[in-house]
């Protein structure tokens, strides 16, 4: 066998070589691409670089899928925010694929490929599915042997790098056009246009009113679109396109119909019902407050009085400011919890479903709820145990601007251990939170009042006052519990320089 072999290999060439200069260029191909032949020769011919120079079917690229990744515990499915390719882009590996929104956090997926991109599965406001595929990438040179059937059972109708235009005709004239654009090096119906600088939450809201951001008039820095932009454009008549449509048929049709913008959201609102669907942030709310519904929730209330946290504040804060840091109370009272948890362990944990085992967490790490233009966001300043009250204000700044920019990480949003809610900036004395399970405590605080109080010789004096409002699983938490432990964090909110004596 060994002899035949030896004896085949020169022959075969041979001939393939004959073939080349008597039959043509196209037969000699197929003479050294042949399924047929069996032998080394013929599967890797000695002029094997001519083979793939003429080979012009699909085989010479792999193209493959992308899928979205698992970007974090428990995510199912992820809004797409905004795409950052178009199909035809040539793509590099860690070049910005799209932008996607989980119930948890913003998260920008770059692509693991070298490549073109050959599908988007998925359009603007979609829900992306974990592990199902966002994209499909053509891998330029990666030769035939590799993948070569598996994009050959692929959608039949997918471009090659070579063929960019999907909805051009079959004739030879659309072959001969893509030909020349090919040797142009010009993309064929994928033009590039500069796209305009937005947060996801402007682009939110110029997607649900149909808005091109490009013919929006920006006032932010390096031509950025902000909020206000978006909103007075709508205010100006840049509306949808059906408003736009109404328009046409009544010269006052906002008047006929009452629309306007809803400030916050941006929507168009009109006096007909309008449907919309839940999902993203609004839908993780749904489904943690559904969890919390089946907890036995109790609450506890009490008043604290802010008198020496407002003076010690307004000393610190222009030492703050010089190093660029914004100084509110809540660092102080995120650290008075923290030194509280120390004696209160049971406060800080987790329970299971069924409440059959209770974990003791070690690290303080603390929810803080943010109202953002995405919504309702809890992100966590993480070892609180640890950190100074500068580090902690200088944490709850960068969360704040990562929320107000829909920035915020997976990392920020997860492995919480008790939540706190400043409901008092925007108003109000007093809050019921609920919880955020698996956590068995929720503190909410309301606005600082000047009321008058009585001191210790029974004077009147001015009294800085903000509620407090604790709720906590009664599982696993009793009221006296929850009392001790509001009374220590009280102590060192109203004597904040005691807490200089606790701290590491």
């Amino acid at each position: 066998m060994l002899k035949c072999q030896r004896i085949l290999r020169p022959a075969v060439t041979v001939n393939a070589r004959v073939a080349l200069r008597r039959r043509g260029l196209q037969t000699a191909t197929r003479a050294f691409c042949s399924p047929l032949r069996s032998s080394r020769a013929v599967q890797k011919p000695y002029h094997w670089n001519y083979t793939r120079a003429f080979r012009t079917s699909a085989t010479c690229h792999k193209a493959i899928s992308f899928n979205l990744a698992d970007i974090g515990e428990g995510i199912a499915e992820a809004e797409v925010l905004q795409w950052f390719v178009e199909v035809g882009d040539k793509v590099e590996e860690f070049d910005p694929i799209c932008e996607v929104q989980s119930d948890k956090a913003t998260v920008e997926i770059t692509s693991r490929y070298n490549g073109t991109i050959l599908r988007k599965h998925y359009e603007v406001g979609d829900m992306a599915k974990v592990q199902a595929p966002l994209v499909d990438i053509d891998q330029e040179g990666s030769g035939g042997e590799s993948s070569a059937d598996t994009t050959a059972t692929k959608d039949q109708q997918t471009p090659t790098p070579q063929q960019p235009t999907p909805s051009s005709s079959s004739g030879a004239t659309g072959d001969a056009e893509a030909h020349t654009a090919h040797h142009r090096k010009e993309p064929v119906n994928f033009v590039e246009v500069e796209k305009a600088l937005a947060t996801p939450a402007v682009r939110r809201i110029a997607r649900e009113n149909d808005i091109d951001l490009r013919t929006v008039p920006s006032s932010g820095k390096d031509g950025r679109v902000l909020k206000e932009d978006i909103l007075e454009f709508l205010d100006n008549g840049g509306v949808t396109k059906d408003a736009q449509t109404a328009k046409s048929d009544s010269a006052d049709s906002s008047t006929d119909t009452g629309a306007h913008v809803h400030k916050r959201s941006g929507m168009l609102l009109t006096r007909e019902d309008t449907k919309i669907q839940v999902k993203g942030v609004q839908k993780a709310m749904v489904k943690s407050m559904m969890a919390a519904n089946g907890v036995p929730h109790f609450t506890y209330g009490d008043e604290l009085n802010m008198n020496n946290l407002i003076t010690l504040r307004t000393q610190l804060k222009p030492i703050a400011a010089a190093s660029g840091v914004s100084l509110s109370y809540l660092p102080f009272i995120l650290k008075a919890m923290s030194l509280a948890l120390n004696d209160y362990p049971m406060v800080n944990a987790h329970v299971n479903d069924d409440a059959s085992e209770v974990i003791y967490k070690g690290a303080h790490n603390i929810r803080v709820a943010m109202d953002t233009p995405q919504g309702l966001l809890v992100p966590s300043v993480k070892n609180v145990q640890d950190l100074s009250i500068f580090e902690i204000a200088a944490e709850l700044n960068r969360l704040q601007t990562a929320g107000a920019a829909g920035k915020l990480t997976t990392e920020d949003m997860s492995n919480g251990t008790i939540s706190f809610s400043n409901i008092g900036a925007i108003g109000g004395t007093y809050m019921r939170p609920v919880l955020v399970c698996p956590e068995v405590a929720i503190a909410a605080i309301g606005r600082v009042m000047s009321v008058p109080r009585f001191d210790d010789k029974m004077e009147v004096y001015n009294a800085q006052i903000a509620n407090i409002s604790w709720s906590g699983d009664h599982r696993v938490l009793d009221g006296a519990t929850m009392a001790r432990f509001s009374n220590t964090m009280k102590s060192y909110v109203e004597d904040p320089h005691t807490m200089l004596m606790h701290m590491k």
